[in-house]
């Protein structure tokens, strides 16, 4: 009689291994060890009648009537989301280039993903709000009857690929007036009052608006990617005395153990993933080796129009800091690639933590020695922002619960807080400059 076994849960799937620490478990009864109305291989599914949701990973018996107001609802207010943050960012200039949100966005992107280690999966105001500055919805919510583990997948993409998408269309409108194309086809005398309208209203944010939602997006999809690329391997032995090495082998996917590897949707989100994986891998190595290539390529007319292409990204990223630390940016997002598989593929909490410690003291003792921002306020908050990683990374492994999650809580809420300072020093500066504006009009139209 053969023995189906898996050498892992996924995730907080399964009651037995809710840590997934790597525990061998039987898959014959399945729904015996399943967690959150889950069943199935692996606990990929969702028991019948039951259908996976937004914001988390269980199954809730999502009914028809219930998802037929949520999904027009969620996808009016995520297209009126993307349109407020991306107005609120060129209103506000708060974009990448100025540095003022730079840190927060690092300390979001790491704290979405030790969101497990640091909260325990508690809801609260604070984890939304690191949701939130993650692109992500947060709240826990029906979508449609029936979502599966592809689909769910597949919707992580949408949303950051949605602002990028719309910002790069901005951009494109406000240079088509100069396009040839239009001339030759006598349109330019519509499109050329379209694109001065578009380049009027975002004047010179639109580079670095599209830099900052990048950034914003950066994590989102780099853990997106990590859980479409990751597999198990499901051991069938027929001899109790043989070892699980001795076992014969099947891979499937990580997320859903029903799934097999490579086959059928998972394909299909492979290839996805492969592409996007290939342009944040360009991306990255831009902001790591432009600076470098800046000064010793430059000689070189192949790489002239490579470099009058890539300047204005380059520049909105490397604008606060100093001229020899232009690259951080791309240390940050190594940084960020460094954890992520730590967090997937870490065997316990403690590796997971000290990887993030380790990364976290080196680089709080690069900033505050070297000062890599011009401004010493806008170093001083990276500091700090690093500083409370490292100290959430040790509050994390305190045995103590409650010393644990009051600690973390107030390390959290700490970082928001500065996050909404920046945010009211944007409005300030804004206002300002719009009562200084009317001010010469006024003076300008007396005279």
């Amino acid at each position: 009689e053969c023995l189906r076994l898996a050498q892992t849960c996924p995730f907080d799937y399964c009651i037995e291994a809710s840590d997934g620490g790597g525990t061998n478990f039987s898959t014959e009864l399945p729904n015996d060890q399943c967690a959150f109305n889950r069943s199935g291989l692996l606990c990929g599914n969702c028991t019948d009648g039951f259908s996976l949701i937004l914001g988390s990973r269980k199954c809730w018996n999502c009914t028809a009537l219930e998802t037929a107001w949520r999904v027009p609802v969620i996808v009016l207010g995520s297209a009126l989301a993307g349109i407020f943050l991306i107005a609120m960012l060129v209103v506000l200039d708060m974009t990448v280039s100025g540095g003022t949100i730079n840190g927060l966005i690092f300390f979001a992107n790491v704290a979405k993903e030790y969101e497990n280690a640091f909260y325990g999966g508690s809801r609260n105001v604070l984890t939304f709000i690191i949701g939130w500055l993650n692109l992500d919805l947060s709240i826990e919510s029906c979508f449609f009857n029936g979502l599966d583990a592809c689909e769910k997948m597949g919707l992580q993409f949408i949303f950051p690929l949605y602002l990028i998408i719309s910002v790069a269309f901005i951009i494109l409108l406000s240079s088509a007036g100069q396009w040839k194309i239009f001339e030759t086809m006598r349109l330019s005398r519509i499109v050329s009052p379209i694109s001065r309208k578009v380049t009027a209203l975002m004047g010179t944010h639109a580079v670095p608006v599209l830099a900052t939602l990048f950034l914003l997006s950066y994590s989102k999809f780099l853990n997106t990617i990590i859980l479409i690329l990751r597999q198990t391997e499901i051991s069938q032995c027929c001899d109790n005395e043989l070892s699980l090495s001795e076992c014969n082998q099947t891979s499937v996917w990580y997320v859903d153990g029903n799934i097999p590897y490579l086959h059928g949707c998972h394909l299909v989100l492979f290839v996805v993933a492969m592409i996007v994986l290939t342009c944040l891998f360009l991306f990255t190595v831009v902001l790591i080796f432009f600076h470098f290539a800046e000064t010793v390529l430059i000689r070189y007319a192949w790489y002239r129009s490579i470099h009058i292409l890539l300047k204005p990204w380059y520049d909105a990223y490397g604008g606060p800091y100093k001229d020899r630390y232009r690259y951080w940016t791309g240390v940050l997002l190594l940084a960020r690639c460094h954890l992520a598989p730590f967090v997937s593929f870490g065997s316990t909490s403690t590796i997971r933590l000290s990887a993030l410690a380790w990364i976290c003291f080196f680089l709080v003792s690069f900033v505050a020695l070297f000062r890599v921002y011009k401004n010493w306020i806008l170093n001083a908050m990276e500091v700090w922002f690093l500083l409370s990683l490292l100290m959430m990374a040790f509050l994390a492994e305190t045995p103590d619960q409650l010393q644990h999650q009051l600690g973390i809580d107030l390390v959290t809420a700490s970082c928001i807080m500065i996050g909404i300072l920046v945010l009211a020093y944007h409005i300030h500066v804004r206002l300002l400059a719009c009562r200084q504006y009317r001010t010469f009009s006024f003076y300008v139209w007396n005279k």
